[in-house]
């Protein structure tokens, strides 16, 4: 799958005036082209709303505000930006409007037309667009199972609709049938299997939203009543304990979702003339407030869509979420099956999820990787060589990306930079203050999260702490105790089971000490000793030598316990990377001696990189470039072993595809698309079997 990017950013200038800025973005060339900055347009919210019965009349209205003439500036970056992506898959259109014009989200983006003509922008299936909004919350719960996906289907039906609301009955048969019917699509060979939930019982908010946390679904799909105030406030018409009507705000379902900390990755919020003609607007109200809360994607209907199209819309739609992922694609393939209805445009698409990605590609069966024997030999010989990448302990701390979009957003980074980019973002933030403010800044970010994140699991002293040096190191160990101690096959306990004697970690963390000193071993850490000016830190007893029980953990990028040291902005990991340059030759400073020769002598195991972060980069061209690799059939078996793309900045199949090629070039490392966990798990199962049977121990 290739596409391209086109990213218009809309924001409130006067009463009817906004500014437009617009950049195309070219991810296989890893290029950006800034086509529009802050251009003045002026929409007229009174001609729209006149033209609101006749779809075709507002969409030639909205465009001519929007695009202009020929030679206009949008209408020109349209032109280009579409030629530009002609001969890729499709065009991915995001339509990103400022949280201080909310006035915007009632308009009918899906409506615009194609510059200079009259037919609709969306019909074109290699146009895919979403509006694409900041969330306040930026976690997403991994898959618990990678392979299956569950829909929690919710259809409200007050007994009192008719006669006390004045709103047509729904069947709530009828309506979960046409959901079953719309996300169990027939399957091909390899796909994600997606299975439909029914919610039992009255549905209320507190039964809703219990619903979600005691049995979490992926989609929510819900079918139900709602209006919107004068003031533009959505409400909600489900059920009270006597089944009776109840109305609910939209904010409190938005509220209870973020407390819950359990909110789907996508909510459908269908609605159909069987649901009554004031169901739509307070469910479309409803979706950009989802999504600015943390929901990655919202799909709602902004208008009384007939039943024979969402019959038509919704199978179409979750066969491409199905098959690729990709759900403004999805909506695309969707749409165009609906294409020239009268409602055709009112599937809108609400985001804030950059790569659009609902769920990442399945993971390969551990059992189909090729080079068991070579890798347990490797463990057997104690040359293993495991190296940590951050994807390990996003389950405890959040991502990079998390952490850099949430400062982007609190210190108003200019969206020039690359908002999801940490080093760049604390880059910016060091710039503007200074490096300490940078070190105090992710301390007080992790303790805030993680005090969010497990406040059941904390100490009453741990939430109450004042926010200093080693607090953020205490918290992350007493959590990642907890998580041990409930999961006897955690990734760091198993690693600490392997016969490893050093282990390279590029995470700050110490969950993987921690682990090795619960298996009886004792370990050590040394951070690497990179500085290029001044004395460097302190150095690595030449004496010692690590051993399976006495291991050494090599911290790449520095360590919580020691804040002071950490690798963050870009200027870091660019002295990083002069330091170790420089300090080969520098006996006090360089790469221990133990560890260049593990490198060079042993099979890697690379677990949880993204291929976006500095870290990947900076690993992978500096430590693990260290002289004395063996080259062609001498070298051992290594792997690097990859499953979460769900926020990588090429999407899925190009990053993929840039792994692939890239390590086929270097002809070192082999790539499998697994998760860590499930790896480690069976490496680790194993290689006791072959202890075993070296033993004369049959197998079980």
């Amino acid at each position: 799958m290739s596409y391209n990017e086109l990213e218009l950013r809309i924001s409130w200038s006067d009463p009817g005036k906004y500014v437009i800025a617009g950049r195309y973005i070219d991810p296989e060339q890893d290029r950006e082209t800034e086509l529009i900055d802050h251009e003045a347009i002026e929409i007229d919210h009174a001609i729209l709303n006149a033209a609101a019965v006749d779809p075709v009349k507002y969409g030639a209205e909205l465009s001519k505000m929007v695009f202009g003439q020929e030679g206009a500036p949008l209408f020109e970056a349209w032109r280009r930006a579409r030629d530009a992506s002609s001969m890729r898959d499709g065009l991915r259109v995001r339509l990103h409007i400022q949280k201080g014009a909310p006035e915007l989200h009632a308009l009918r983006w899906e409506l615009l037309q194609e510059p200079g003509k009259t037919t609709p922008l969306l019909w074109n299936p290699q146009v895919w667009f979403s509006r694409f909004l900041s969330s306040d919350d930026l976690r997403l719960r991994p898959l618990q199972d990678p392979d299956r996906v569950q829909v929690l289907v919710v259809v409200a039906n007050p007994s009192d609709l008719e006669t006390v609301w004045r709103q047509p009955a729904i069947d709530p048969e009828a309506e979960y049938q046409r959901a079953v019917e719309a996300v169990t699509p027939r399957l091909g060979v390899g796909n994600r299997v997606i299975t439909a939930r029914r919610f039992e019982g009255r549905v209320s908010i507190y039964n809703l939203v219990s619903s979600l946390r005691d049995d979490y679904a992926e989609v929510l799909y819900l079918v139900c009543h709602g209006t919107i105030t004068p003031d533009g406030a959505p409400r909600l018409l489900l059920e009270g304990d006597n089944g009776e009507g109840e109305i609910v705000a939209g904010e409190e379902l938005v509220e209870r979702l973020v407390a819950s900390g359990k909110h789907p990755r996508l909510i459908v919020l269908a609605s159909c003339k069987s649901a009554g003609g004031q169901g739509a607007p307070g469910l479309v109200a409803l979706a950009p407030r989802l999504a600015q809360a943390g929901v990655p994607h919202v799909l709602a209907m902004q208008g009384n869509v007939s039943v024979e199209s969402v019959r038509r819309f919704m199978p179409r739609f979750f066969a491409g979420l199905t098959s690729h992922g990709q759900i403004d694609r999805a909506v695309a393939e969707a749409r165009g099956d609906i294409a020239g209805d009268p409602d055709w445009w009112m599937p809108a698409l609400y985001t804030h999820a950059k790569q659009g990605m609902v769920w990442p590609p399945r993971s390969q069966d551990v059992q189909s990787f090729k080079k068991w024997n070579s890798v347990v030999s490797s463990l057997q010989n104690e040359v293993c060589l495991p190296v940590l990448g951050s994807g390990l302990v996003e389950s405890v701390i959040g991502s990079t990306r998390d952490i850099a979009r949430a400062w982007a957003e609190r210190y108003e980074i200019p969206q020039a930079g690359e908002r999801d980019d940490l080093a760049q973002v604390a880059q910016h933030l060091a710039y503007q203050n200074d490096p300490i403010f940078v070190q105090d800044s992710i301390r007080a970010y992790l303790v805030r999260y993680l005090r969010k994140q497990f406040t059941g699991q904390l100490t009453p002293e741990l939430l109450s702490a004042r926010i200093e040096k080693g607090l953020v190191d205490e918290m992350v160990s007493h959590i990642g105790k907890g998580m041990r101690d409930s999961n006897p096959n955690e990734v760091h306990t198993l690693l600490a089971r392997m016969p490893v004697p050093i282990y390279i970690n590029a995470n700050r963390d110490n969950l993987l000490f921690d682990a090795l000193v619960e298996q009886g071993k004792h370990p050590r850490f040394h951070i690497c000793a990179w500085e290029s000016e001044g004395q460097p830190g302190p150095q690595l007893d030449p004496n010692y030598v690590p051993t399976v029980e006495n291991p050494l953990v090599f911290h790449v990028f520095g360590n919580f316990k020691v804040p002071d040291r950490l690798v963050i902005t870009e200027d870091d990991y660019f002295e990083f990377l002069m330091g170790v340059t420089r300090n080969e030759t520098r006996e006090a400073a360089r790469i221990p001696p133990v560890v260049s020769a593990a490198i060079a002598n042993s099979g890697w195991l690379m677990l949880g990189f993204q291929v976006e972060d500095w870290d990947f980069r900076v690993v992978l061209s500096s430590v693990l470039r260290q002289p004395g690799r063996r080259m062609g059939l001498g070298r051992r078996t290594s792997v690097a072993i990859q499953m979460d793309l769900s926020d990588a900045k090429g999407g899925f199949d190009r990053t993929c595809d840039y792994l692939v090629r890239y390590f086929s070039e270097q002809k070192e490392v082999t790539l499998f698309w697994s998760s860590p966990e499930a790896f480690i798990g069976e490496l680790v199962a194993r290689y006791e079997q072959a202890v075993m049977a070296d033993r004369g121990v049959p197998a079980p």
